[in-house]
């Protein structure tokens, strides 16, 4: 009788293993495909910091999640750039960052950069921006933008975003 009953639990796991990863699969497209629906918004930035190093750039990146399910926005590679050139690596300030079902957040970024390197080019540019910043006079920033890859629940989605004031 005993033989009997273990071979009966043994058909019955066999048969339930299949549908469990069919299951999980299911739930891993639906995951995915939800990760796959964030869409970007609009890019702004300002000076946030200067000093003898140089200065700090914060940038704020719209992200919306238009799916009814939390997503988490692990974590971002890439740059600011002026005029194709790299201001130098960009990374997020709070990292992860949970969006919500049908919500939209700011990503804040914080890039270093230094008075030695690329922004000697154009220092100029830079503190006229912060001028205008200080008297709070809108800046074109048409020569500047944020590029790079965000990670959100192991999928990569391309960002490649003008920066605005």
């Amino acid at each position: 009788m005993g033989k009997k009953k273990e071979k009966s639990e043994k058909s019955t796991l066999r048969k339930l293993v299949p549908l469990a990863l069919i299951g999980i699969g299911i739930w891993a497209l639906f995951v995915v495909r939800n990760a796959a629906s964030i869409m970007i918004g609009g890019a702004s930035t300002l000076i946030h910091k200067i000093n003898l190093n140089g200065m700090e750039l914060r940038t704020k990146l719209t992200v919306i999640n238009p799916g009814n399910l939390n997503v988490d926005i692990q974590n971002f590679l890439g740059q600011v750039m002026y005029k194709g050139v790299g201001l130098g690596v960009t990374n997020m300030v709070n990292n992860p960052v949970r969006i919500g079902p049908f919500e939209t957040k700011e990503i804040e970024f914080a890039t270093q950069v230094g008075w030695i390197g690329a922004a000697s080019q154009f220092y100029e540019q830079f503190f006229d921006l912060f001028r205008k910043q200080k008297s709070g006079q809108k800046i074109a920033l048409d020569s500047f933008t944020i590029k790079g890859t965000l990670r959100a629940e192991n999928i990569n989605i391309p960002i490649n975003q003008p920066l605005l004031t």
